[in-house]
Parts: C-alpha cells; sequence; structure tokens
C-alpha cells in the first residue's frame, strides 16, 4: 500500500527518533528485538543477535516459534503507526504460516499495510532467517483506536 503525504502523517525524522526510545525500551529489550520504518512504508523488526534463549524451535538451534510469533505482532501492530492519523492501536488477529526453520545469527521481519479500512488494518508479514530466506509468513488485522499525538505517543514509551 503506498501512502502519500498526509496530513497528520509521522515523518521519517520523527519515525527513526520513535523507534531509537521504543528500541531503549524494556519490552524490546527483553525480546531482543529492534525496531524501525522505512519510508513510512514498511515496519521492519529484527533480531539483530539471535540470543540462546530465543532458540529451541524442534530441539534444535532454530529461532523458536512463539519468539517468531513475538516478532510479527510488533510488526503487524506497528503498521498502525505508518498509518495517519496516528491512533491508539491494538493488534487483535494473527494467522501465522510456518514454512521453515529460522537458522542463523539474526532474523528480520518485514511487514506492511495491505489495507486500511475505518477502525481496521489488514496487514501482513515475513520473516526472514539470517540468509535472507522467507521463513515464516503472517496476516493480520489491528484495530485502530482513538487518535493520539505523536509526542503523546512517544512520551507514553518508558525507555
Amino acid at each position: 500500500m503506498t501512502h502519500e503525504a498526509t496530513a497528520g502523517a509521522v515523518s521519517q525524522v520523527e519515525l527513526d527518533a520513535f523507534c531509537t526510545r521504543w528500541n531503549a525500551g524494556q519490552m524490546l529489550g527483553h525480546f531482543g528485538l529492534a525496531v524501525r520504518f522505512v519510508a513510512g512504508e514498511k515496519v521492519i523488526v529484527s533480531i539483530p543477535h539471535v540470543r540462546p534463549e530465543h532458540r529451541g524451535g524442534k530441539g534444535t538451534d532454530a529461532v523458536n516459534g512463539g519468539v517468531i510469533a513475538a516478532m510479527f505482532d510488533f510488526a503487524l501492530g506497528a503498521c498502525a503507526i505508518i498509518t495517519p492519523p496516528l491512533r491508539r492501536n491494538a493488534t487483535v488477529q494473527i494467522s501465522i504460516m510456518f514454512e521453515r526453520a529460522v537458522r542463523g545469527d539474526t532474523a528480520r521481519c518485514e511487514a506492511v499495510v495491505e489495507r486500511a479500512a475505518h477502525r481496521l488494518l489488514f496487514t501482513s508479514a515475513t520473516v526472514f532467517d539470517a540468509a535472507g530466506n522467507a521463513c515464516s509468513r503472517a496476516t493480520g488485522v489491528v484495530h485502530l483506536g482513538e487518535p493520539i499525538s505523536f509526542a503523546d505517543w512517544s512520551a507514553s514509551l518508558a525507555p
């Protein structure tokens, strides 16, 4: 989905500042995840360094499915941030297809908005392994709540 300059859109500079604050927070740190936005069109949630606690898929060194599900939840939900106007949001449905093991020392999830409705976003995402292979795919529905200012949204993130 292509977004043109829209009233209420968050600039890339604001998105980058938001990511710096969000990535420094406890929740993403606990999961070992990092979030970034690409040109207001795509959300990328990555595991820059796969840790031992991320592993365990099928009794191997693969990334565990629960970790992959968390990546999808963060990425699909964060699509609301690039869909003006900025609103509180919650992921309300995720369908995941695990296609192959996610192996290597990094993993990356890329999410986009497929369609925006009045109070819902229909989103999709793919998780890639360290070699760039598509390993899992998901679709999701994100509920859009009340509008919130970017300053209030950013301030709500505990560093």
